[in-house]
């Protein structure tokens, strides 16, 4: 007996058992009101231009005993976006500062004061680097990056999980 049923028009797996469905989301805010969703995996959320589909995600929830809310991203550089609220609880969090039961934070981060360049700090931001996540690539890609600085903060963010000033940079700060 077939458990779920893959519907890719529609980017949806329906679950028979719990008569339940995941389904993909599009970024489109003005269609994701009145959901109810029970889980929500928001990924990549440093890419938001604002916070709205995240409200109005997270706030779908209301209704639900047991709701949960994942986040999946890279660091950002702006410093007022969704992504920089979150990760600024989430530190608060980790440091005592704020205590909540109903967060969990898990980052994956270099130090900001580490050297990017330096292949030990690369792991505390790729936990299966050479496993999952290939080493001789990173390698590749730290070189182009400190010899090309418009790839620097890419770099940086999204392979170090380290916020940034800006987008790019031109020039070494």
């Amino acid at each position: 007996m077939q458990k779920c049923k893959i519907i890719d028009s529609q980017k949806r797996i329906i679950n028979y058992r719990t008569n339940s469905f995941y389904r993909a989301i599009p970024a489109d805010v003005a269609s994701a009101h009145g959901y109810n969703a029970s889980c929500i995996i928001y990924d990549e959320l440093h890419a938001a231009s604002n916070r709205n589909l995240f409200d109005v995600l997270s706030t779908s929830m209301g209704t639900r005993r047991q709701p949960i809310l994942i986040i999946i991203s890279t660091a950002g550089y702006d410093r007022n976006s969704i992504l920089w609220e979150q990760y600024d609880y989430a530190k608060k969090i980790l440091s005592g500062v704020i205590k909540d039961k109903t967060f969990l934070p898990v980052i994956y981060e270099t130090d900001e004061k580490d050297d990017w360049e330096d292949e030990k700090v690369w792991y505390k931001a790729n936990p299966a680097l050479g496993t999952f996540r290939s080493l001789d690539k990173i390698r590749t890609l730290a070189k182009k990056a400190k010899e090309t600085p418009t790839l620097q903060n890419v770099f940086r963010r999204l392979y170090l999980n380290q916020w940034t000033q800006q987008e790019t940079r031109w020039l070494p700060i």
